[in-house]
């Protein structure tokens, strides 16, 4: 798969990831996975996917300190980057559109994050 997008999916639900994956490869990209915000740094630290799918809620390092991380750290635009969450709130989503991130609520269609992920690599 020369060529192929790469995405790295961060989310502490295995069965997500997992889901997220297989649906992504099969549409031809290349897929790396973190369980935890402290994984997905420690793989940003020397890995740049073309696609960041990332769930804003999860113990430890949220999705948000991740977010936090790459803009101190001069990482991947905005429009690279896909957050994630069951917690759709008002004040979220705000603070996702005002860093210009596109926002995926799960339970989310498959052909719904495809897209999205599409034009994010695009």
């Amino acid at each position: 798969m020369n060529g192929a997008r790469s995405v790295l999916v961060v989310d502490d639900e295995a069965s997500l990831r997992l889901l997220a994956r297989l649906n992504l490869e099969a549409h031809g990209f290349r897929v790396r996975e973190a369980a935890s915000g402290e994984e997905a740094i420690e793989i940003l630290e020397s890995y740049e996917p073309d696609v960041l799918l990332l769930d804003i809620r999860m113990p430890g390092v949220d999705g948000w300190a991740v977010l936090e991380w790459l803009e101190s750290n001069q990482r991947l635009p905005a429009s690279r980057i896909i957050v994630l969450s069951a917690h759709a709130t008002g004040h979220a989503l705000d603070r996702a559109r005002r860093k210009g991130l596109r926002y995926i609520k799960k339970p989310f269609r498959i052909n719904e994050l495809v897209d999205a992920v599409t034009k994010a690599a695009a």
